[in-house]
């Protein structure tokens, strides 16, 4: 698993897990 590859399962994750909350994406 490539480092992007893990970023965009914790944020999968999270918003799976917390629909309500806004993941930023600046960086």
């Amino acid at each position: 698993m490539t480092k992007k590859e893990k970023v965009q399962f914790v944020i999968d994750t999270l918003d799976a897990i917390y629909p309500e909350i806004p993941v930023p994406l600046d960086h």
